[in-house]
């Protein structure tokens, strides 16, 4: 039986939907830009619904983006610090006892002299 792997050398089954995004953001900027910078005043003047309605939706997009790439590493931040921690620890001290319980007195758990 052959086994499939999901990555081959340089190649990533996800170039799609990576371009797909990144061609949004492009397309978001540019209007955003057109409309800030060059757009003739009969088409949108400035304080009309519409100008503000497509500002508002970049910078949501922007927003929205930023916080993804904010909170799935705050979020791996949180695991690692609330879970994995201590199962290690209360492994450790299941195993190593009380010698466990004086390196831990000691130590930090994690960055040295903070926490």
């Amino acid at each position: 039986m052959k086994q499939h792997m999901q990555f081959h050398a340089d190649q990533s089954p996800s170039v799609g939907p990576k371009l797909a995004i990144i061609a949004w953001y492009v397309v978001c900027a540019a209007a955003a830009a057109w409309l800030v910078l060059g757009a003739p005043s009969g088409v949108m003047p400035a304080g009309h619904p519409g100008r503000q309605a497509v500002l508002l939706a970049c910078a949501a997009l922007y927003v929205g983006r930023a916080a993804h790439t904010l909170f799935v590493p705050l979020g791996m931040a949180c695991n690692f610090i609330f879970v994995i921690i201590p199962a290690h620890d209360a492994y450790l001290a299941e195993h190593y006892g009380e010698e466990f319980a004086r390196y831990a007195e000691r130590t930090k758990r994690l960055i040295p002299m903070v926490y």
